[in-house]
């Protein structure tokens, strides 16, 4: 018997995708506490994300048809997210993902190099930082003291090489290590189940940008 999905963690890490971004649209001229609170609930959206690709890898039937949905929104979202932040978004991110996750099971470590080069050449969303995630999610996603050491490394790297191709460093270069909060919420069995329509999350992603992106082109 298939076990229905739970959209829960889903919807929370739409939730804090929305709140980081308006964090980053409205607040980031003149940050305040309030930007600051926004931009650390949103940590919580990339791990979130990063899980459910690496699980949606394994347990679909064909992952290149779920490629395949993920590079034609990736290419509509890329229509809003390049006025919002001018780089490759998220979605060309857990792309790439699925590839690195298929040259990994095939061992093909040249078919890994290149994705990752790839993901920092591109200037994906996370780029290779996010790749890794991924990776570690499925390699160790269920093991709870390897994947919580292994994200925090990962992110304290990231933010120590982020401050180095600054020149210089600065407390809120580390802001990401909160993303490590989103662990808890991920193992959490949760006792209410809830199933969103299909294809919510690929719709919702450039919609909520596009949205933003008004909003603010009104208030001005």
């Amino acid at each position: 018997m298939t076990t229905k999905r739970n959209d829960i963690l889903k919807l929370i890490g739409m939730i804090s995708m929305v709140a980081d971004h308006v964090g980053v649209q409205f607040f980031s001229e003149n940050p305040t506490m309030l930007y600051y609170a926004l931009r650390l609930f949103g940590r919580l959206a990339f791990p979130i994300f990063a899980y459910l690709v690496a699980m949606g890898y394994q347990r679909t039937r064909d992952w290149k048809r779920y490629a395949l949905r993920l590079g034609v929104f990736a290419v509509i979202t890329q229509i809003p997210f390049q006025i919002f932040a001018g780089h490759l978004n998220v979605l060309f991110t857990f792309l790439l993902g699925l590839f690195f996750l298929y040259f990994y099971e095939q061992q093909e470590i040249l078919g890994v190099v290149a994705v990752m080069l790839a993901a920092e050449i591109l200037r994906t969303d996370y780029a290779g930082y996010g790749l890794l995630m991924i990776f570690i999610f499925y390699r160790f996603g269920q093991d709870k003291q390897r994947t919580f050491m292994y994200i925090f490394g990962l992110t304290a790297l990231y933010g120590a090489l982020s401050a180095l191709s600054a020149g210089g460093f600065q407390w809120v270069m580390m802001i990401q290590l909160a993303c490590v909060a989103a662990l808890p919420l991920i193992w959490h069995p949760y006792r209410w189940s809830l199933q969103l329509p299909k294809w919510t999350g690929y719709v919702f992603y450039p919609a909520h940008i596009a949205l933003i992106l008004g909003l603010d082109a009104w208030i001005l």
